[in-house]
C-alpha cells in the first residue's frame, strides 16, 4: 500500500498547492482534449478494483475546509492589512494565496490556474496485481494544457514517448520522481486526464462499453453526491489470491525448523545438560527441544487459525464503505461493513427510540453523556479461540509434545459460563454518565481548611458514576440476575482451581476467590445490592491461620414510574432519592433533534457534549480562589494588628502569632517589602498575597463561549444492522469548539493587544502580583508545613528580629527601630580556613573563597549535628563549598544580554565545587553525580537521631 499512499498524496499535494509550473528542463507533457468522455468515473474505473476513492467536488471540499478553519479563527488577532480578506468567500484560501503567490486565491482562481474542473469528480482506483499494485487516477480538467503542466511537475519526466493503441494515443512517461512508480501512462479524455502505471487499465477505461463493479457502484450511489470524500473497499478481486496463503505454510515450517536447529547447535553439551536439568526439576520437561517444539506448535497453530479465519471472513465479506461529509459546522463519518458473518454475530436488538425519548422526558438526569443499547443477547463461546486451541493441540500431537496444558484450557473454556450483563434483562438500557459535583460550596466556609474538612464527614465519592434506566423489570428479576452472576463466577473459579490441581498434582491454590450479593432495603422503595468479592488465603502471617479481604461494590435500584433505575458505584442513595421526587417532563432541544435524526433500526447510540462542563469547572475554581483570598487576607490582617500593637515585643509577638486560630492551609510565610514597607503573605511557590483574582479575567474571556454552551456542540454515534450491513454513523458538531477558540482569541486580542500599551504588562497585571518572587524582603513568620518550598533550607526561618511597621520594641530597651536590610536575609555561617582546617564565621552573603584569618582561602563549611547544635561534640562538617575564580566573577559581575547570561550560567555550573572535609582539597562539581552523592551521604550519619543544620549562635 505504500506506493498507493505516495501516489495519492503527491497527486493531492500537487493539486492543491502547485499553482505555478514554470517551464523546467527536460521533456514536457503537452495534452490536448481527447475524444472519450469519462462521465462518472465509477462507471469506467471500478471494474476489478479492490479500492476506489472519489472526491465529488474539489471546489466544495475547499470551501468546506475553509469554513471549518474560519469557524475557529479569531479575527481580532489578525493584522489590519489582512482583515479585508475576511470578506472573501474563502478567507483562509485567500490568506494562503497572499503568503505563497502574493495575491488572494479563490477556488475559481485556483481552478483556472490549475486547469482542473473543481465541480466534477476526481477518482483513484487500486487493482490487485502480483508485486506492485496497479493504480489509476482521474483528474477532471477544463484546460488540458494547464493540467499538462501540473502533471509534468508531479511526474518530473525523464523521457516522454507517445504510442497508439486501439486507436487511442497514450503518453508513456519515464518518471523522475522516486516516490512514484517508474513508468506512468497518461491519456487525455474529453473531460479530464487519466493516469495509470498499467496501459491495459487505460485501454479498458477507454473502451466503448466499460463495465463497472456492481458493489462499488451501489455503494457510491448510496453515498450520493453530497459526500465530500468516499472510499469503497471490494474484497472480491482478492479471492483468487486466498489460495496462495496456505502455500506459505511450508516456508514457515522450514524457517522454524532452521531456527530450532541453529539454536540447539549453538549450545555446548554442558549448557544443554544444565538447561535440561533445570527444566526437569522445575517443570518436569526432559529436554529443551520439547520447549522449542511447543513454541513451534503454537506458531503453526496460530498460522492455521489466522489463515482459516481470514479466508472465511473474506468469503463472507462483501466489502467496506467509508464516507466523509465535511461542513463548517457538522462533520459526518459513515462506515458500512457488509458481511454475512457479522450479521450472525449481532448481539443487540433494535431500540424503540420513541420509548427512549419519553424516558428522558420523564427523568431529571444530566443528558450530556449518554449511551443507549437495545436488548443484548447473552454472549457465546468464541469460535476463534476454540479453533486456535484445537489447531495448536493438533500440532502438539504431531510434534509428540504433551498436550496436558491445552487439554486443560479447552476443558476450562468449555465449562465456563459466558458473562451475564444487565442489558440482557430489558428491551433497551439507557446509561447516563454522572460527573460528581460537591454539595459543599466554598462560599459557605470561612477557611480553606474548614472547607476541606467538610469532606471528612462525607463518604468517598468517585469522580464519575453511571445511572442506568430501563423499562420496569419484574419483581425479583434484578436479584435473580445478580445472584446467578455471582454463583456462576464462583463456580467458574472453583472449576479452574480444580482443573489446574489435576494438571499439577498437589499444587493446591493458596488464594481462593468467591463472589456473593447482598440485598438491603434502604427505605423509600430503594434497594441496595452489594456485590462482594471474597479473597481468602490458605496461609498465615505472624501466626494467624488465614486472612480474608472483602471488596464491596454498591448498586442502588428503584422504580420511577414505568422505569427501573440503577445507580452504579455511588457511595449513597441520595442521588436516586432526589431523582424520584424531581421529574421534569422536558427534553433538551438538541438531544430531541439528535434522537429524531437517528435512523430506524438503530441498535446502539452514544451522545456526548463534554465542553458543556467547562464553565462549571472554571466557576468552581473561581469559588475556591475567592475562599483562598478571604482565608489568607483574614490571617494577614490579624498578624498586622499584632505587629502594630503598642509595646509589642518579639517574644510576645511570636507567642500571640501562634495563638491566632485557623492558620490558612496555603499560607507559606509573612513578609515585608522594605521599599514600600508593605506587609504581605506568600503562598507556595512564592506567590504573593494580596494578588489579583484570575477567575474574573477568565470569565470575561470565555463569556461568549459560555452563552452558547447549551445551544451548540456535541457528537453522536449510532449503529444499526441492515441485512448483512453493519452501519456506523458519527456526526460531530464543531461549532462550540470553534467558538471557544475564536471567542477566546478575540477576547484576548480586545483585552491585551488592541488597546495600546504593553500586552505582556497587561497580562502580568491581571494574573501576577508585583511581589511574586520578590527577593527584597524580610520574613516575619512562616508555616512549617511549607518549609521544603522556602528559598534556602539551610537557613532556619524564624521571626524577624525587628519589625519597622509598628511600635514593637527591638533588641534595645529604648525600642529603637532599626532600618530593614535590603536583599536576602544575611546571617552568620561557618567557613573553614584551608591553611589549618580551623572553623571561623562570616556573613552568608560572602561568596567563597574568601580571605581566612590565616590569610589563605576560606571556603564555606556546611555544619550539621545529630540532635542539639548547641553541643559542640555533636557538630560535624558535612561538606565544603567554593567557586572557581571564573565562576565567582560571573556571579559578582553578570554579563548583559541573553547570550552572556547563558555563558555565565555555564561558568557558574562548571565552577560550583564541593569537597569532603577529609578529601585533602579534592574538589568535584556540585551538580555532578559524585557531588550529589557526597551531599546525600550525610543523611545516614545520625542513625535514628534527627539530622539538623547548624549556624553560629543558634
Amino acid at each position: 500500500m505504500k506506493p498507493v499512499y505516495r501516489f495519492f498524496t503527491l497527486a493531492m499535494v500537487a493539486l492543491l498547492v502547485s499553482v505555478s509550473w514554470a517551464q523546467e528542463r527536460g521533456p514536457q507533457l503537452m495534452l490536448s482534449q481527447g475524444e472519450v468522455q469519462m462521465g462518472n468515473p465509477v462507471d469506467r474505473m471500478s471494474s476489478e478494483a479492490v479500492a476506489y476513492v472519489q472526491l465529488n467536488s474539489l471546489g466544495t471540499l475547499l470551501k468546506d475546509l475553509d469554513g471549518l478553519a474560519m469557524s475557529a479563527l479569531p479575527e481580532a488577532m489578525l493584522p489590519d492589512e489582512i482583515k479585508p480578506l475576511l470578506d472573501s468567500p474563502t478567507p483562509v484560501l485567500s490568506l494562503l494565496g497572499i503568503q505563497t503567490l502574493g495575491m488572494p486565491l479563490t477556488p475559481e482562481v485556483l481552478e483556472q490556474m490549475l486547469g482542473l474542473d473543481f465541480s466534477a469528480k476526481a477518482a483513484l482506483a487500486l487493482y490487485p496485481a502480483p508485486g506492485e499494485p496497479k493504480l489509476a487516477l482521474f483528474l477532471p480538467a477544463k484546460n488540458h494544457l494547464a493540467v499538462s503542466g501540473l502533471i509534468t511537475q508531479m511526474l518530473r519526466p525523464q523521457h516522454v514517448s507517445r504510442i497508439n493503441e486501439q486507436g487511442h494515443e497514450i503518453v508513456m512517461v519515464e518518471v523522475g520522481n522516486n516516490d512514484l512508480p517508474p513508468r506512468v501512462f497518461v491519456v487525455s479524455m474529453k473531460d479530464g486526464v487519466l493516469l495509470s502505471n498499467d496501459a491495459a487499465l487505460l485501454l479498458r477505461a477507454l473502451g466503448p462499453q466499460p463495465q463497472s463493479d456492481e458493489y462499488i457502484k451501489a455503494q457510491m450511489t448510496k453515498l450520493g453526491d453530497d459526500c465530500d470524500v468516499s472510499l469503497v473497499i471490494n474484497p472480491q478481486p482478492l479471492m483468487p489470491m486466498l489460495a496462495m496463503l496456505p502455500r506459505l505454510r511450508p516456508q514457515l515450517d522450514a524457517g522454524l525448523n532452521m531456527l530450532m536447529g541453529r539454536a540447539l547447535g549453538d549450545l555446548t553439551p554442558q549448557q544443554r545438560t544444565q538447561i535440561n536439568n533445570e527444566l526437569r526439576w522445575r517443570f518436569g520437561i526432559n529436554d529443551i527441544s520439547t520447549v522449542m517444539l511447543f513454541g513451534k506448535s503454537v506458531a503453526m497453530g496460530s498460522f492455521d487459525t489466522v489463515v482459516e479465519e481470514f479466508t472465511v471472513g473474506m468469503q463472507h465479506s462483501r466489502g467496506v464503505m467509508l464516507g466523509l461529509n465535511l461542513s463548517p459546522t457538522h462533520q459526518t463519518l459513515m462506515l458500512d461493513v457488509d458481511s454475512d458473518a457479522m450479521a450472525k454475530q449481532n448481539r443487540f436488538a433494535a431500540i424503540n427510540l420513541g420509548e427512549v425519548k419519553e424516558a428522558i422526558k420523564q427523568l431529571d438526569l444530566p443528558w450530556s453523556q449518554i449511551s443507549v443499547s437495545g436488548k443484548q443477547r447473552q454472549a457465546t463461546k468464541s469460535q476463534w479461540l476454540l479453533k486456535w486451541i484445537n489447531n495448536t493441540r493438533q500440532q502438539l500431537v504431531m510434534n509428540e509434545v504433551p498436550t496436558k496444558i491445552f487439554d486443560t484450557c479447552l476443558e476450562i473454556y468449555n465449562k465456563q459460563h459466558t458473562p451475564r450483563q444487565v442489558q440482557e434483562l430489558s428491551d433497551w438500557t439507557l446509561s447516563s454518565r454522572l460527573i460528581y459535583e460537591p454539595e459543599n460550596k466554598p462560599a459557605a466556609y470561612s477557611t480553606l481548611a474548614k472547607y476541606m474538612a467538610s469532606f471528612n464527614d462525607a463518604e468517598a465519592q468517585p469522580f464519575a458514576t453511571n445511572m442506568m434506566v430501563m423499562p420496569k423489570l419484574d419483581a425479583g428479576k434484578l436479584d435473580e440476575h445478580f445472584q446467578l452472576q455471582a454463583q456462576e463466577k464462583t463456580n467458574d473459579l472453583a472449576m479452574v482451581n480444580a482443573e489446574f490441581t489435576k494438571l499439577y498434582s498437589g499444587a493446591k491454590p493458596q488464594i481462593i476467590r468467591s463472589y456473593s450479593v447482598l440485598k438491603n432495603d434502604m427505605g423509600d422503595q430503594i434497594d441496595q445490592f452489594i456485590k462482594q468479592t471474597h479473597i481468602k488465603t490458605k496461609f498465615g502471617i505472624f501466626g494467624f491461620n488465614q486472612h480474608e479481604l472483602i471488596s464491596r461494590r454498591f448498586l442502588f435500584t428503584t422504580e420511577i414510574g414505568p422505569y427501573t433505575v440503577l445507580h452504579d458505584g455511588a457511595a449513597n442513595h441520595k442521588r436516586l432519592a432526589t431523582l424520584k421526587q424531581s421529574q421534569t417532563h422536558t427534553l433538551d432541544p438538541i438531544l430531541d433533534q439528535v434522537i429524531d435524526g437517528l435512523p430506524e433500526g438503530t441498535r446502539y447510540f452514544e451522545y456526548a457534549r463534554t465542553l458543556q462542563n467547562l464553565p462549571k469547572i472554571l466557576a468552581f475554581a473561581g469559588e475556591l480562589e475567592d475562599l483562598i483570598h478571604r482565608d489568607v487576607t483574614r490571617y494577614v490582617d490579624e498578624v498586622n494588628k499584632l505587629a502594630k500593637a503598642p509595646g509589642m515585643r518579639k517574644e510576645k509577638f511570636e507567642q500571640q502569632v501562634l495563638e491566632i486560630p485557623d492558620m490558612p492551609l496555603l499560607y507559606q510565610s509573612l513578609r515585608m517589602d522594605p521599599e514600600k514597607k508593605q506587609l504581605y503573605a506568600t503562598l507556595p511557590l512564592g506567590l504573593a498575597m494580596p494578588r489579583p483574582k484570575v477567575y474574573p479575567v477568565i470569565q470575561s474571556l470565555i463569556a461568549d463561549f459560555a452563552d452558547h454552551v447549551d445551544d451548540e456542540g456535541g457528537a453522536v454515534m449510532s449503529m444499526r444492522q441492515v441485512g448483512s450491513e453493519n452501519q456506523i454513523r458519527i456526526t460531530q458538531d464543531t461549532r462550540l469548539f470553534g467558538r471557544l477558540i475564536k471567542s477566546l482569541g478575540n477576547a484576548i486580542a480586545k483585552r491585551y493587544l488592541n488597546n495600546g500599551g504593553n500586552p505582556v504588562a497587561k497580562i502580568m497585571d491581571d494574573v501576577l502580583s508585583p511581589l511574586d518572587g520578590n527577593s527584597q524582603f524580610q520574613e516575619l513568620h512562616h508555616n512549617p508545613m511549607w518549609e521544603f518550598l522556602l528559598t534556602d533550607p539551610q537557613i532556619e526561618r524564624g521571626f524577624w528580629e525587628n519589625i519597622p511597621l509598628g511600635p514593637m520594641a527591638g533588641a534595645g530597651d529604648a525600642g529603637e527601630q532599626p532600618q530593614p536590610q535590603r536583599g536576602a536575609r544575611v546571617v552568620e555561617v561557618y567557613f573553614m580556613d584551608t591553611a589549618d582546617g580551623s572553623i571561623f564565621t562570616d556573613k552568608s552573603d560572602q561568596l567563597p573563597p574568601i580571605t581566612a584569618p590565616s590569610g589563605k582561602h576560606g571556603v564555606r563549611a556546611f555544619v550539621f549535628a545529630c540532635g542539639d547544635c548547641g553541643d559542640e561534640a555533636n557538630r560535624f562538617v558535612g561538606w565544603l563549598e567554593t567557586y572557581t575564580p571564573e565562576a565567582k566573577k560571573a556571579i559578582e559581575t553578570p554579563a548583559a544580554g541573553p547570550e552572556g547570561g547563558m555563558a555565565n550560567y555555564e561558568l557558574v555550573e562548571n565552577g560550583h565545587l564541593v569537597a569532603s572535609p577529609d578529601s585533602n582539597g579534592k574538589w568535584i562539581k556540585a551538580n555532578s553525580k559524585d557531588g550529589f552523592m557526597l551531599m546525600d551521604k550525610i543523611q545516614g550519619k545520625c542513625g535514628n537521631q534527627a539530622l539538623k543544620p547548624c549556624f553560629p549562635g543558634r
